[in-house]
């Protein structure tokens, strides 16, 4: 399926640790520097907040923040609530430094994490929420909701069928709807293909078909009428190729006697206008529409972009 990625595989779990044996993985595995006597807090996160990928068993609720869309997975296997680094730069967040908080991931990885926002305001479904969250470089979402924020509304339904959540707030009962996506085919071109497997993309599942491009030009009529109208009265829509002979009544503007024409001075064209009448000029003498006049009056010429530009 064109898009789709593999999800990370790893064992869901979180593991307590002696302090001395966390210390040493922790400096050993991130180069934040520590003093000998600082205090460190153990948390716990699972990976679906830090896969570049949404599974299909997480629920997700879009909130917002001052008109920004934040994308919030509500997982119960994160000890803690987290905001993404980028996120809380771009939102331009007050950040306050902590002790140093190891996070330990559910693949046995551990980060460091050192600074927090504090009353952190934002909206979910036109519900208002408040909470302290620790700032960490996550995956695709921009926060995630850890046991501490769900033990505030405990307890609370899950319902993994639906996608939502309910829980009593103030005494008011709310339900949150999570994200729901469908997954859809679309056409791919083996350029397309090979680009995308030269990336992260590890394979695709899909259909591949052999498609043999043919033009061909019919003309449709939607009605038959027309079409027989137009075939009766063909040399009327036919491009003109000389000027229409003289009838019993011809086209003149008769001039009282003794009129003289305007004197004013002739309307200024731009070098592209000016270039566009004479080619239109000369194509029209060419097909002897129009012949040449010594005539002291003129009417001016006005050009008018269509909508191809020409």
């Amino acid at each position: 399926m064109p898009g789709h990625k593999c999800i990370v595989k790893g064992l869901h779990m979180i593991e307590g640790r002696e302090e001395e044996e966390f210390m040493d993985a922790a400096i050993g595995n991130n180069s934040t520097e520590m003093a000998p006597d600082s205090k460190i807090e153990e948390y716990g996160l699972s990976l679906n907040a830090l896969a570049d990928n949404y599974a299909h068993n997480t629920i997700r609720i879009k909130g917002s923040y001052q008109g920004r869309d934040l994308i919030i997975l509500i997982d119960s296997g994160s000890t803690h609530s987290f905001m993404d680094a980028n996120v809380a730069g771009e939102l331009q967040l007050s950040v306050e430094n902590s002790h140093v908080l190891a996070v330990t991931v559910a693949n046995d990885s551990i980060m460091l994490c050192d600074s927090y926002t504090a009353g952190f305001t934002w909206f979910m479904q036109s519900y208002e929420f408040v909470a302290d969250l620790r700032i960490l470089k996550l995956g695709r979402c921009d926060m995630v909701l850890g046991v501490d924020w769900l033990r505030k509304f405990s307890p609370i339904l899950f319902d993994f069928i639906k996608m939502k959540i309910t829980f009593k707030k103030e005494g008011r009962m709310l339900e949150l709807k999570g994200i729901i996506e469908t997954a859809s085919l679309q056409p791919m071109t083996v350029e397309k293909v090979q680009k995308n497997l030269k990336t992260s993309i590890m394979g695709f599942v899909g259909q591949f078909f052999l498609i043999e491009v043919t033009t061909t030009s019919v003309a449709v009529l939607a009605n038959t009428e027309v079409g027989e109208l137009l075939a009766d009265y063909a040399e009327v829509f036919q491009e003109p190729t000389a000027l229409p002979p003289r009838r019993r009544h011809d086209h003149r503007i008769p001039l009282q006697t003794g009129a003289q024409p305007v004197n004013c001075r002739p309307y200024k064209n731009s070098f592209f206008q000016k270039r566009e009448i004479e080619k239109m000029v000369k194509e029209m003498l060419c097909n002897n529409i129009i012949q040449p006049s010594v005539s002291p009056f003129a009417s001016p010429v006005l050009l008018v972009k269509k909508k191809d530009n020409t």
